[in-house]
């Protein structure tokens, strides 16, 4: 068992208990959230609470002793192999799957993927190691051999490693570097910004560690003021959540070859900023439609808006303001609502939404 120290950020949002603790831990459903407060489990400002409803504020604490086993089963998918050597395997490895097995029995990426290669686990050694709720490349010998030469490539810094990380707040320049000290050994990365939150909060960075301290580079960039979004440890909790943490390998070189790993699914959420600033930031696409449509429309563009005016308005109130062309809007149930509230948007599972037949554009 180990505990979570969360401190509820500014909005307290969401200010539910249950629902902010669903968004911030990883892979916890709602009911499983649940029976952590029944077993007293989770202490607000030092005292357990067991209310699931109970009205959170900003800067209140929330501990939560949480088991490994309520992590959620690791599974690696069906293209997790991204390439293979005379005595190596690529493996993208997803967010939430361990390196290693873990001490209590669970299975690790070794032991997922003996059972698609159909080896034994015994026969695969991995050469390096992702954090759990990291994602991306991931070197698996193939052999005892192969996996001593490979690691020996690593500790001489002869591989060449590249992460892309969320970061908030977003460093102000545009790239730069970070020299610290881990108990009397250096600690170095060099990073480049290549994209930003529209409000300007968030930014994505590509990193190189120049060495392989554990965490280095969620800690040094926590050290530098701008911890990954959604790491627990070394950050803060954000409003909202995040559906994990935002670290992947990106790219290993090593002996004349580029392995790559593209960013998993619901990646570009992570960039976004906090949902109740979404409508003042408006994204790509939005800005887009609502420039003034030259010639044809755009799909989602209306044609019928209403051109200013240089008539006073009701009452001697000032002309109406030209609307914005809109995009197509979805009337939505209310459950699937308070799963938009909740932070969440890019996970809505039919049996949460309610009947779709009610669904209209």
């Amino acid at each position: 068992m180990r505990d979570i120290a969360l401190t509820v950020p500014h909005p307290a949002d969401p200010d539910r208990l249950d629902r902010f603790l669903a968004a911030q831990l990883h892979g916890l459903s709602r009911r499983q959230v649940k029976g952590l407060l029944d077993a007293g489990q989770v202490r607000v400002n030092g005292r357990p609470e067991r209310k699931a409803g109970r009205a959170l504020r900003s800067g209140e604490s929330v501990v939560v002793s949480l088991h490994a086993s309520l992590a959620p089963a690791p599974e690696l998918g069906e293209r997790a192999i991204l390439l293979q050597g005379p005595d190596w395997i690529a493996v993208d490895k997803p967010p939430g799957v361990p390196t290693h097995r873990s001490e209590d029995g669970g299975v690790g990426v070794p032991e997922l993927l003996a059972a698609r290669i159909g080896v034994n686990a015994s026969a695969l050694w991995p050469v390096h190691r992702l954090d759990g709720p990291t994602s991306g490349v991931l070197l698996i010998a193939r052999s005892e051999a192969s996996a001593a030469r490979l690691s020996e490539r690593f500790a001489a810094r002869e591989v060449q490693k590249t992460y892309l990380a969320v970061v908030a707040p977003a460093p102000v320049g545009d790239a730069g570097e970070l020299d610290d000290d881990d108990e009397g050994q250096p600690m170095n990365l060099s990073f480049v910004v290549r994209r930003r939150s529209p409000d300007g909060r968030r930014a994505e960075l590509s990193v190189s560690p120049r060495q392989g301290r554990t965490h280095q580079i969620r800690r040094q960039l926590a050290a530098a003021g701008w911890p990954i979004v959604g790491d627990l440890r070394y950050g803060t909790a954000l409003p909202g959540g995040a559906p994990r943490m935002a670290l992947h390998c990106w790219r290993l070189g090593f002996e004349g070859v580029v392995v790559e790993a593209a960013p998993p699914h619901g990646w570009d959420a992570l960039l976004l900023p906090p949902a109740e600033d979404r409508s003042a930031a408006p994204s790509e696409v939005e800005r887009r439609a609502s420039r003034p449509a030259t010639g044809a429309p755009t799909p989602g563009q209306t044609t019928d808006a209403p051109r200013a005016s240089s008539e006073p308005g009701p009452r001697g109130q000032p002309p109406p303001a030209r609307r914005r062309a809109t995009l197509p809007t979805l009337a939505v149930s209310r459950a699937t609502a308070r799963i938009l509230r909740s932070g969440h948007p890019w996970v809505l599972p039919d049996r949460d939404t309610g009947p779709l037949a009610d669904f209209a554009a």
